[in-house]
């Protein structure tokens, strides 16, 4: 009950900020993500789905706040017989920091850069060995251990950069983020997330 109050508020926040927005960027991709300094951690794709505001400043700096949803996790490597993956969608929120670049007519190079934090939704963690899988919650019970999960911890905080390219109203972007906080319930264990996103830009009155 508390994480999905908390992820209300959250969204309420958003949708509170979004009456400042002249647009709103709408997007679905691609994910590549992994764990940073977790032994025989490898990269495992996901998705992701999500919006940012625009909030323009002056032709050449915007606030872009947002809302998106990441498929992340690992497979790890196989130790006699053993395999395994770690799943979980988080609700990300950064706050980025957007320059754009005029190229040509209708199109824009854009530079974000900003924190984020993340709330873990849900997940699963699967380990097999001989035939026999087993599967746990990655985030534990949400009312029960809200902190801290059985596999990896439910909030994130790290960074986030984006180079895109807007051509009209739509979207192209690069996309990476890395957390700054322990997240496998390992010391030093990161998360790292590489993305592709396309997308289309709803406009409210002037550009």
């Amino acid at each position: 009950m508390r994480q999905k109050l908390f992820v209300g508020l959250i969204i309420c926040l958003f949708c509170s900020q979004l009456i400042k927005a002249q647009g709103i960027d709408v997007r679905a991709g691609l994910n590549l993500s992994t764990y940073l300094n977790a032994e025989g951690s490898r990269i495992r794709p996901g998705a992701n789905l999500g919006v940012l505001g625009d909030i323009k400043l002056s032709r050449y700096f915007h606030l872009q706040p947002g809302l998106l949803l990441n498929g992340r996790g690992a497979n790890t490597k196989v130790y006699s017989g053993i395999k395994g993956s770690v799943t979980g969608y988080w609700l990300d929120i950064p706050l980025y920091a957007s320059f754009r670049i005029p190229c040509a007519t209708n199109t824009v190079l854009k530079i974000n850069a900003g924190p984020y934090y993340g709330v873990g939704l849900f997940g699963k963690t699967t380990v097999k060995m001989d035939g026999i899988s087993v599967s746990v919650n990655t985030f534990g019970k949400p009312d029960n251990d809200y902190i801290r999960g059985e596999v990896a911890t439910r909030q994130d905080l790290g960074v986030a950069l984006e180079l895109g390219v807007e051509y009209g109203q739509y979207l192209a972007s690069l996309g990476y983020m890395q957390g700054c906080t322990d997240n496998l319930n390992a010391e030093g264990t990161k998360n790292f997330l590489l993305s592709l996103s396309v997308g289309y830009k709803f406009r409210f009155g002037k550009k």
